[in-house]
Formats: structure tokens, sequence, C-alpha cells
């Protein structure tokens, strides 16, 4: 995990950048890479919770991602370039996320869920073939975390 330090690194300085006026005070570009990189280091703490003895990383992930997520999940300001709005306008879809807690048989395979709620396939096939959206299953599989993706139509129980 000492390979990822940089990248905690860089979310701090961007968290501390913040501190006056929140995400107001970073560019796109900047925006673009805090999201990515609480992404990231929200994967690195689920794997460093899986570790015993690294109890005191996973206390310094979980406050740094504490940080972060108040400027990441923050209700959108009328900043019209804040990272709340691109994912508004980007992904035509109810997005919905949180720690796993339990499994119904042993251990939770996972420690996080995430997953986009689309209004139609055809809305999700227009998102899936967007390079955008390649980019980001590129970006996830080159960070060598181990993630799984399932597409799924759910039904409604009458």
């Amino acid at each position: 995990m000492e390979r990822r330090k940089p990248y905690w690194d860089k979310l701090e300085a961007l968290v501390t950048a913040c501190a006056r006026r929140g995400v107001a005070a970073l560019d796109r570009d900047e925006l673009r890479e805090l999201a990515l990189l609480y992404r990231q280091t929200a994967a690195d703490l689920a794997t460093v919770r899986e570790h015993q003895d690294a109890a005191h990383l996973s206390v310094y992930l979980n406050r740094l991602l504490g940080s972060a997520h108040n400027l990441v999940y923050a209700a959108p300001r009328a900043r019209a370039g804040t990272f709340a709005a691109f994912i508004i306008r980007t992904i035509p879809a109810t997005f919905r996320h949180g720690k796993v807690f339990g499994a119904a048989v042993g251990e939770p395979r996972f420690a996080y869920y995430a997953e986009f709620e689309f209004p139609d396939k055809d809305t999700f096939r227009q998102v899936a073939g967007s390079p955008e959206f390649a980019a980001a299953g590129q970006d996830a599989a080159g960070m060598g975390i181990p993630f799984t993706v399932h597409f799924a139509e759910v039904a409604e129980l009458d």
C-alpha cells in the first residue's frame, strides 16, 4: 500500500486547498482529480481494513475520506463547475453508495457498494458506450484493486 501514498498526499493537499473556500478553490481538472482520488482512496481503505496489522493506516484513510467526502458530496453551490453539477449533468442516472455491513452467509465479499440506476436500457447503453465510461473502467483496473461490475434488470414485486 505504500505505493499509494502519493495519491493520498495529493488528496490531502486538495482537501487542504478547500479549507477556506470549499470546492470553489479548485479548477475543473482539480475537481475531477478530487473525485477520482476520493474513489481510489475509498477502495484503498477497503483493502487496508482486510489487514489487521494496518489499523493506524485505516484510521488515517478514514479521516482523510471523511474530509474529502464533505467536499465531494456537499450540496451543489451556484457555481456551475462543481463536481456535483458535473455528475448530475453527465450521468443521467440515480447514484447510490455505502459501506457493506453484512452478507446473507459468511463475511461480505466487498467492503463498499455503489450503483447507478438508469431510467431505461437505451440510456444505459448510451452511457456504457461512452469514452468516459470506458476511461473510468480503465482507471479502476489500472489501480490494481479488485472490483466486480454487474449489470441487472430489476423489477418491483407486485
